[in-house]
């Protein structure tokens, strides 16, 4: 009888092994796992798609806007020289120029910081960086918070002296006076001459003129 058992069980033992070599693995938590792939290949199409509507709504925002002018009688008519309308005038070039040295050269020993960082904005990011590096710009505002000064700008002269596809080149004269908030005596004048080179940008919020300062060149013809 004891016999028989040992046959039993040694074939039961052998029909388990037999079945184990048969499946080669278990899988506990297969279920799961398929799920997580699914979710990470859902993810990373969601990206996908996010960076394609970013780059669509790039080009969009590019794109020139469609003009419909509504004539006198209330008859609407689109504007087929888009193109042509964007293009930079010449007002907006001398109102840009202006607005520029202003923020530039007009330096008050309160507020140049935030007009220095108004100018910057109408900077190239390359122009910018070249001009936070001039270390002749260090000493003068050095000089403009130790003696409290202020100046007064006057421009005399903008001329537009160049047109290509991608800048305008513009030639201004003008004048500069520095005074002191504590040294009635403290009187710099100086009559300059600026040379500047305007890149042509699509124009945006922060660039609504189509124009960024892109070189900038300044000779003095007297300093007091």
């Amino acid at each position: 009888m004891i016999n028989r058992l040992k046959t039993w069980l040694q074939t039961i033992k052998g029909s388990q092994a037999s079945s184990i070599e048969q499946r080669k693995y278990f899988e506990v938590w297969g279920e799961a796992l398929e799920s997580v792939q699914f979710l990470k290949k859902l993810s990373l199409g969601l990206v996908l798609s996010n960076a394609m509507l970013l780059i669509l709504a790039d080009r969009v925002l590019r794109k020139p806007p469609l003009v419909i002018r509504v004539s006198e009688v209330g008859r609407a008519e689109a504007i087929h020289d888009v193109e042509m309308l964007a293009q930079v005038t010449k007002p907006e070039v001398l109102n840009f120029v202006n607005l520029f040295l202003k923020y530039y050269l007009e330096r008050n020993v309160y507020t140049w910081k935030d007009n220095l960082v108004l100018a910057g904005q109408m900077m190239t990011p390359e122009f910018r960086a070249k001009m936070g590096r001039d270390a002749g710009f260090d000493q003068e505002t050095m000089l403009l918070e130790t003696q409290k000064l202020t100046s007064k700008l006057q421009i005399s002269n903008v001329s537009v002296t160049r047109v290509t596809s991608d800048h305008i080149l513009v030639s201004v004269r003008g004048w500069r006076q520095v005074t002191s908030y504590t040294d009635p005596k403290f009187l710099k004048e100086t009559v300059f001459e600026v040379d500047l080179s305007l890149r042509k940008v699509p124009r945006s919020m922060k660039s609504p003129y189509g124009l960024l300062v892109d070189a900038y060149k300044q000779t003095d013809f007297r300093d007091d």
